[in-house]
């Protein structure tokens, strides 16, 4: 029994080191393609929505990962157009690419929506509703919308 447990341990030893490897490398080949500009489609989404959510992890406290989340891309944004012009925000495709990304990621998660991409432009569908997470962005930015959250709650 002992050695049976003793076997299950260095397993789960090794399985854990080669997944923190993989992931190490995974990342960093990640980060390379993406300064290069070869990163693309739901690699770029992924990658792009993690890069944002460092960045609220460390500025907002819970509910980082649910449709709560939101909350914090608004106030994201909020401090962002209270510190640059909205046209300059506009035209930062980096802050619509993490934030649109990150948006649309937790309507994935939190509400099942699926990405599709119709012509290279990123959307999220769901049972014949579609929507563009990055459109989101650029609509708060502008004050066509006033919240995201408050939007993606009732989807």
């Amino acid at each position: 029994m002992l050695s049976f447990l003793f076997d299950m341990v260095i397993i789960t030893s090794l399985t854990i080191s080669v997944t923190a490897v993989l992931m190490l490398f995974m990342g960093r080949r990640y980060d390379k393609q993406r300064r290069k500009g070869t990163l693309r489609g739901r690699a770029l989404i992924d990658y792009t929505a993690g890069e944002m959510l460092g960045e609220l992890v460390r500025t907002y406290e819970t509910g980082i990962g649910s449709i709560d989340g939101l909350k914090a891309v608004d106030l994201y944004l909020e401090k962002k157009k209270s510190l640059y012009p909205a046209e300059s925000l506009l035209s930062d495709t980096e802050l619509i690419l993490r934030a649109g990304s990150f948006t649309g990621t937790v309507l994935r998660h939190a509400k099942h929506y699926r990405w599709k991409f119709k012509d290279n432009i990123p959307l999220m569908h769901k049972k014949g509703r579609t929507v563009y997470p990055f459109e989101l962005i650029k609509q708060k930015i502008d004050g066509s919308l006033n919240s995201i959250y408050e939007y993606c709650k009732d989807l």
